[in-house]
């Protein structure tokens, strides 16, 4: 693959994006250590990797470092997604990386990692409400 886009985390969030960029006609490669969200994004027909993302050599697998879209950093932890997105930027420094946070404590230590867009998905819905 050339143009493709790395999604961290294949939670609720994670198979909204994939299912939407896919739909788009962007491909995506799904990372996730659990086995069943992985076997959920295989039967939909991703590209798949069964480990964890902020393992260096799970990511270089990937394809981060030639990876000339993006990477999504959306996983449920915050200090994972600091992990990845720290790690993302060391290993390729024009990489757009999009990471989740969960707490609005955490908004700013996502952009210091690296982040180019934050995306907090409990603000937005308070938003929403409000």
């Amino acid at each position: 693959m050339h143009d493709f886009i790395i999604i961290c985390g294949y939670g609720h969030l994670g198979r909204e994006v994939a299912d939407l960029l896919d739909q788009d006609g962007q491909q995506v490669v799904i990372i996730d250590k659990d086995k069943t969200k992985i076997q959920m994004a295989r039967n939909k027909g991703f590209t798949v990797i069964h480990d964890d993302a902020t393992k260096n050599g799970v990511l270089k697998n990937a394809g981060v470092q030639r990876c000339k879209n993006a990477i999504l950093s959306i996983t449920g932890d915050d200090v994972v997604n600091v992990y990845i997105t720290l790690t993302c930027r060391f290993l390729n420094p024009d990489l757009w990386i999009i990471s989740r946070a969960n707490g609005h404590d955490n908004v700013k230590k996502l952009y210091q990692a690296g982040a180019d867009r934050v995306l907090e998905p409990f603000g937005i819905i308070g938003l929403v409400a409000a």
